[in-house]
């Protein structure tokens, strides 16, 4: 221990708070880290579960089956063409400047 190391202590320097090793905590017992902590909310039920999936499930269908995605090749043709012209207007506004 450097010369002054017990001196400084009391003056004002930084002091740890919790306990030491070995020993409890102020409340005097450690916490019990086997206890099943409580659900914060209530869970739900298999039948719950089941339902529910049912209905996502009916409402992913019933939205396919409204049409609203394209053909995979003309979505990507639309896609190019559209890159080309995206890319000719930004070269226009460029060169404008």
């Amino acid at each position: 221990m450097p010369p002054g190391a017990l001196a400084d202590a009391g003056s004002g320097a930084a002091q740890a708070t919790g306990p030491a090793a070995g020993q409890a905590p102020a409340g005097g017992t450690y916490p019990n880290l086997n206890a099943e902590p409580a659900a914060a909310a209530p869970q739900i039920t298999a039948e719950q579960k089941a339902s529910e999936t049912a209905a996502l499930r009916a409402r992913r269908q019933q939205l396919a089956g409204e049409g609203g995605g394209q053909a995979v090749g003309t979505s990507a043709e639309d896609l190019r063409r559209l890159a080309q012209s995206h890319g000719e207007e930004a070269l226009k506004q460029i060169e404008s400047e």
